[in-house]
């Protein structure tokens, strides 16, 4: 993405999320080993969808795959992979106890 035509906000938005998913997700693991974070850190908005769209297996938005907003599929592309790794890491260290 350039410099031009918003791609830097853009990929300043998409870093941003990706910290907030992996502090999210730190207090979760504080919380899993019964410890408690320092700080209270909120679901982001965007895994929450992220969630419904799959607990109810429906778009965001209607229509297929194409119809879908391009920011949304890249935040939502974020908020599946960050998860993926967390749960994995999650049953690895539950298998190793």
């Amino acid at each position: 993405m350039g410099r031009y035509g918003g791609g830097s906000r853009l990929a300043e938005g998409l870093e941003l999320l990706r910290t907030t998913l992996e502090d999210y997700y730190g207090a979760v693991s504080y919380y899993r080993m019964g410890l408690k974070p320092e700080k209270k850190t909120d679901k982001p908005i965007a895994m929450v969808y992220t969630e419904e769209c799959e607990e109810f297996n429906i778009p965001l938005v209607l229509g297929g795959i194409l119809d879908q907003p391009y920011i949304w599929m890249m935040e939502y592309r974020i908020c599946k992979n960050i998860r993926d790794v967390h749960q994995a890491i999650w049953a690895a260290n539950k298998e190793s106890e």
